[in-house]
């Protein structure tokens, strides 16, 4: 009686729903289409869990997927792709019409059904219930796949953790949420990331959408099982795969959450199965697009809330950047190499490096410190790579200007010059930030294991006694970030709290004044800082901000969900590098 109820409801819609004038409907499943799908089961795999005793915070995220069990598959077929809006589309004009329709999907109504906006064709179709799920793979002659049928096609018999193999998730395999920013703010079109496929061929078995499976959400039987078609009854159902709002764990292939079937969210998709057996109420009509006439406009999904910075380039882990002539040269610790972003085109400059930690330039060359070899780099515009300074104490942060560069080691800051070579400028420790006067170098130290020695600091550049300018600090926090203005003689510095609630404030201090003076509360995490026409830029843990001077109001947010490790600003734009993304971005003004 179910299934004679699903067809009758898919029946009554078509005729609802369809304003194409004489659309001839079939009310039988023709032959599904399976050539975009993969063969698997006919084996047995360890699904679910080993079962290991609770931590003392209690682990409540996996206590579900344990025990453990051997199940027995029969053979079926999965959908090497998860369902598209453009397919969504055509089941709404034949089939479903406005009863899975919902406005915030990417499609419009048009005389002759629905059709995807405009770009949005190939997304994963999201706001749909499981219902929706459920009726589409009946229309299309298939059903949505079991939880264990799920699994066993990102897990296999190998028992992957992830769909692709052990590696962790990462920007390049999958949109997810990576704790500090998102891979992507949107899902991707469907198999955009053949990084990220299971070696059967499955697509975006992890990130982009979550997906919607058959089985109620309950506690796993005991094994072993063949087929296991889930709780027969329950409150929810279970979703797999994580999407990409969701943190690397719900990536896992063992994975699952339990949601209310009557949720739509961007978030969730699906895909469907096949086997041998017929399936029951299947219903398909013809395939073809409607025209695109009488489209109707629809005022969602809403637009972004602020306009999207540019991508410049995808890398790995980019972290320092610096701007020279035309182009921005950004070094990617992951890479161990620099790049060169010049006119839309980004090209290696210099590679090969062990473990580089900072890039600056003087206005003609570029530095690049290297912490395991203890050396000191000069890249010119030629692309000769040549050693300034080795043997270094773990070189670190390195800033440069012309005649001189300046660098962090473990025991202090070095100076170098083309006459003099590398020498001693301030023997101190935990130098986290420096930035460059015309006359001073102003640092910034966390007092390294003696908490007490933190302080905001200034030393000649040509060497001398150290000033200390905030020494007040005791052992609760420490100064990080330190801009140099020019334009009005002023440093610009952050400090922050060693400790929960870890707040954090932004100080100026003017050359003739006495003190400095705090200015504004930043956002935990504070990183890099730049400073251009009147503002003040600064990464923090989520999001990038800035500070204008002169009104003495609150920052304002530039990007959001967001880890910025090297930030560049001019008056018409800034230039950021995001370290969990592994993207360049720039946003102009």
């Amino acid at each position: 009686m179910k299934h004679v109820h699903i067809l009758l409801l898919l029946l009554l819609s078509v005729l609802v729903a369809s304003r194409a004038a004489g659309a001839q409907k079939i009310d039988h499943a023709l032959v599904p289409d399976t050539t975009a799908m993969v063969e698997l089961g006919g084996e047995t795999f360890r699904m679910g869990e080993e079962y290991q005793t609770p931590s003392a915070y209690g682990d409540a995220w996996y206590i579900d997927q344990q025990s453990a069990r051997d199940v027995s598959l029969s053979p079926y077929r999965l959908d090497v792709n998860e369902v598209t809006v453009d397919e969504f589309a055509l089941f709404l004009t034949y089939a479903a019409g406005e009863y899975h329709f919902h406005p915030d999907q990417p499609i419009e109504l048009v005389d002759g059904g629905y059709l995807p906006i405009p770009g949005r064709e190939s997304e994963p179709i999201g706001y749909v219930t499981w219902e929706a799920a459920h009726h589409y793979c009946l229309w299309a002659g298939k059903r949505l796949p079991t939880e264990a049928e799920w699994e066993f096609a990102s897990a296999g018999l190998e028992v992957r953790t992830y769909p692709w193999g052990e590696d962790g998730p990462g920007c390049a395999r999958t949109a997810y949420f990576t704790g500090s920013s998102f891979c992507h703010g949107s899902p991707l079109d469907v198999g955009s990331l053949p990084d990220g496929a299971t070696p059967d061929g499955v697509m975006d078995m992890a990130g982009n959408v979550a997906e919607w499976v058959a089985d109620w959400y309950g506690f796993y039987e005991p094994g072993p099982l063949t087929d296991p078609p889930g709780p027969a009854e329950g409150t929810y159902r279970v979703v797999r795969g994580g999407g990409y709002l969701e943190v690397g764990h719900m990536l896992r292939s063992h994975a699952r959450r339990g949601i209310d079937p009557a949720l739509r969210s961007s978030n969730i998709g699906f895909r469907c199965a096949w086997s041998a057996d017929p399936t029951d109420g299947a219903l398909r009509g013809p395939l073809d697009p409607p025209a695109d006439e009488g489209r109707v406009p629809t005022d969602r999904p809403l637009a972004d809330a602020v306009e999207d910075p540019e991508i410049l380039a995808e890398l790995v882990q980019p972290t320092a950047i610096v701007p020279l002539g035309d182009a921005y040269y950004v070094l990617d610790i992951a890479q161990a190499t620099v790049f060169e972003i010049f006119s839309g085109t980004v090209s290696v400059v210099a590679d090969g490096f062990v473990d580089p930690r900072d890039l600056a330039t003087d206005g003609t060359d570029l530095f690049l410190t290297d912490r395991d070899t203890g050396e000191v780099f000069r890249i010119t515009t030629a692309l000769d790579v040549s050693p300034i300074s080795t043997g270094e104490n773990a070189p670190n942060r390195i800033v440069a200007d012309t005649g001189e560069v300046f660098w962090t080691t473990d025991d202090g800051i070095r100076r170098y010059t083309d006459t003099g070579g590398a020498e001693l400028l301030l023997a101190a420790s935990g130098v986290t930030d420096m930035a460059l006067s015309s006359t001073d170098l102003y640092y910034a130290s966390s007092g390294g294991s003696v908490h007490s020695d933190a302080v905001f600091a200034r030393i000649p550049r040509a060497g001398g006694a150290a000033e200390p300018i905030m020494d007040s600090f005791g052992t609760a926090s420490y100064p990080t970030s330190v801009v140099f203005d020019s334009g009005t003689s002023t440093a610009y510095f952050i400090y922050r709290q060693r400790s929960w609630p870890a707040s954090t404030y932004l100080n100026e201090f003017e050359e003739s004044a006495s003190y400095p003076s705090t200015i504004n509360y930043s956002p935990t995490g504070p990183g890099r800082a730049s400073h251009a026409d009147g503002y003040v830029y600064w990464a923090t843990s989520y999001v990038l901000v800035r500070y204008d001077v002169a009104s003495g109001l609150t920052y304002e947010v530039m990007g959001t969900w967001t880890r910025a490790a090297g930030v560049i600003a001019s008056a018409t734009d800034v230039v950021w590098s995001d370290s969990q993304d592994g993207r360049v971005y720039r946003l102009v003004f």
